[in-house]
């Protein structure tokens, strides 16, 4: 018998009368399964995709996580390559690459909230054996277009963008390049909502001393593919890490991270991309006094921070959210026997910790800026359940993760208004739930819900959080 419990927090944690509710799944063995993804809410439905090898099948859940029915999604062929998946209110898209006869064919499906075919489309046609091709995803925010990507053995790439509310090629380009190693270089796409976008490499040129580094971004119009290049050098900083996004307010380019001004190690400050130039910013002594009320040691710059994200303004700012990440690996020796040969293996501990929050106003120039403190440590896991999820309304940001990477759990939260404060919360606990959260796979589904899937001891369950 299918069955769901739901709990509230007034009762059935401590006390923390919140208002969230918490609403988990049966039990789901993914044993045979290569991979899930969420696809969040379609037609009133929440679904599930599982890939199951030659079988692709669709769960499909009401609002109290009752599961209505599992559907086996048909294709062409038993033997797909899945590109990806696009989910919109009413339906969802799904990419895929099969081979007929001497053709690779990539295809689209259109599929409604019960599983039932809409409607198909033949994306492109290659030569399998002259012009085989492995096929890269990437999706437009509103979720209208995808972009599919493919790299040709000389310097050049193929770019297809496609309209899945009208389930045709927008328009489709070779683009040839004047520089070598275009696949080693080649950062990522961001696509815009009215379906251009920009392609975006990393040039490194192997110099003695100061580094000498640039961004290469080539946009594409929303038309005709029509490329504009843009040149950003990155003069004699360090780059320690960055992230990229696609402000449609604006139309451009968000380019932002953390530099250092003579190692690559430790960040002096951050830069985002104003008009074409990078605009650098060092950390002011507010931040690391703030850092240092939980440090022994005196601190001047950050260390084992790396950009976890990067949310977009409507005015054209930023949020800059900078996670400490660290790792370690251990050996242990094992004598075998009398034969004295040893079994070497790797162990590997995972920190996440503290959130640095820097709010760029448009001009490059600091708003405000924010520690939020955390402190997750696993073994072994890939650091799977560690970091954070960022929950959006239109008055104020979430921070949800795990306190602790261990059985029994609590759950926290930092809500975040627009100038900057905030408060701590209990969001739940997990402890006798059997739960064990990965809240960085986590996925919105509305102003007031989200999805987090839980693995614990090779059970799965989807459990949805309400505010």
């Amino acid at each position: 018998m299918k069955g769901f419990f739901t709990f509230c927090c007034i009762f059935a944690f401590f006390g923390y009368a919140n208002g969230q509710s918490v609403t988990v799944s049966e039990d789901i063995s993914l044993r045979s399964d290569y991979l899930y993804d969420i696809l969040g809410k379609v037609d009133d439905k929440i679904l599930l995709y599982r890939d199951k090898g030659f079988n692709h099948v669709l769960q499909i859940f009401d609002d109290n996580l009752w599961q209505k029915e599992s559907v086996e999604l048909q294709f062409e062929k038993k033997r797909i390559s899945v590109v990806g998946l696009l989910n919109s209110d009413d339906y969802f898209t799904f990419y895929y690459s099969y081979r007929r006869k001497g053709d690779q064919v990539l295809a689209c499906r259109k599929f409604d909230g019960n599983g039932a075919l809409l409607d198909t489309a033949t994306i492109n046609v290659t030569n399998a054996l002259l012009d085989f091709q492995k096929y890269y995803f990437t999706v437009s925010r509103n979720k209208r277009y995808a972009g599919i990507f493919s790299f040709d053995n000389d310097n050049s790439m193929k770019v297809l963008i496609f309209d899945a509310e009208n389930m045709e090629v927008k328009w489709a380009n070779t683009y040839a390049f004047d520089f070598s190693y275009v696949r080693r270089d080649f950062r990522e796409i961001q696509l815009s909502d009215n379906g251009g976008g920009v392609m975006v490499f990393q040039r490194n040129e192997f110099t003695v001393g100061k580094p000498n580094e640039s961004i290469e971004a080539f946009y594409m119009d929303p038309n005709s593919g029509a490329v504009t290049q843009l040149i950003v050098p990155f003069g004699d900083k360090f780059i320690i890490d960055y992230q990229l996004a696609y402000d449609n307010t604006n139309s451009r380019l968000v380019l932002a991270g953390l530099y250092g001004d003579k190692f690559r190690s430790r960040a002096d400050g951050y830069f985002m991309l104003v008009e074409g130039e990078l605009k650098f910013n060092a950390f002011g002594p507010d931040l690391f006094k703030e850092l240092e009320k939980n440090s022994k040691r005196k601190i001047t710059f950050l260390e084992d921070y790396e950009v976890a994200d990067i949310i977009v303004r409507e005015d054209g700012g930023i949020l800059l959210v900078a996670e400490m990440r660290r790792e370690f690996s251990r050996k242990s020796n094992m004598i075998e026997g009398r034969r004295q040969s040893f079994d070497i293996r790797a162990y590997v501990d995972y920190y996440h910790e503290d959130l640095v929050v820097f709010a760029i106003n448009p001009d490059g120039s600091l708003h405000w800026q924010e520690v939020l403190r955390k402190k997750q440590f696993s073994q072994d896991d890939g650091g799977f359940f560690s970091s954070y999820f960022v929950f959006k309304s239109p008055t104020e940001l979430r921070f949800i993760f795990n306190d602790e990477i261990k059985q029994d759990n609590t759950v926290s939260e930092y809500i975040l208004n627009p100038i900057g404060d905030n408060e701590r919360n209990i969001v739940m606990n997990t402890e006798y739930q059997k739960l064990k959260l990965r809240f960085r796979e986590a996925v919105q589904i509305s102003t007031r819900d989200f999805i987090v899937p839980s693995e614990r001891n090779s059970k799965f369950n989807l459990v949805k959080v309400s505010f």
